[in-house]
């Protein structure tokens, strides 16, 4: 997968300045460019995609209420336990979100779906807890 984006980047400017140069490679530039994005994109909808500190999610989600434009967030519920913020893009029913993200380091599964879902270990008993309503 990695080796593919590297592969769509060198390509794509080798085949953008010849396209400049001669214009009969406009086609091969188009049909590896669209190759390279179906490739990246395809069977990696509603999955959250990363190269170092860039992530990308392409969502089928969502709706005419949603803005076009705005801020996004993401965290991760299983390893490597990415968090991260970005812009999301709403496109028909199709979400684009791309951002910065980082790598959380836990020692274990579950301290870090506690810390991705905002979650705490507490020191009260359940029947402390149940007292509290």
């Amino acid at each position: 997968m990695k080796f593919l984006i590297v592969a769509a980047f060198v390509t794509n400017i080798w085949l953008t300045i010849l396209t400049f140069e001669y214009p009969v490679f406009f086609l091969t530039f188009l049909c590896f460019s669209l190759f390279y994005a179906y490739s990246i994109f395809g069977n990696s909808m509603n999955m959250v995609q990363n190269l170092g500190p860039l992530y990308w999610v392409v969502r089928d989600n969502g709706k005419k209420g949603t803005k076009v434009l705005s801020i996004g967030f993401m965290r991760q519920l299983s390893q490597p336990w990415l968090r991260g913020k970005g812009i999301q893009f709403r496109v028909s029913k199709y979400t684009l979100q791309i951002g910065l993200c980082r790598r959380q380091d836990f020692l274990d599964d579950t301290d870090g779906v506690l810390d991705a879902m905002g979650g705490f270990y507490m020191s009260n008993t359940p029947k402390e807890i149940s007292k509290w309503h």
